[in-house]
């Protein structure tokens, strides 16, 4: 019998591969994004608090994989 798969957040490589996926999205970003972001960012609008980009790991029909979320 074989061994169950490791879950998707524990693993290293593909972590790695999301920050840098979102670090990337937030390098690119455009105007409007600045703007947006400036105007979001220390809980500055009604004391929320917004992510800018943030990986949601899954195990996609058994292939490890993430989505990049925006306001999660």
């Amino acid at each position: 019998m074989s061994s169950p798969a490791m879950p998707a957040h524990s693993n290293r490589k593909l972590r790695q591969h999301a920050k840098e996926v979102c670090r990337n999205l937030r390098k690119a970003q455009t105007d409007a994004e600045k703007l947006l972001w400036e105007q979001l960012r220390d809980r500055q609008f009604h004391g929320l608090k917004f992510y800018r980009q943030y990986p949601l790991f899954v195990d996609w029909q058994g292939v490890e994989t993430f989505f990049v979320l925006q306001f999660g």
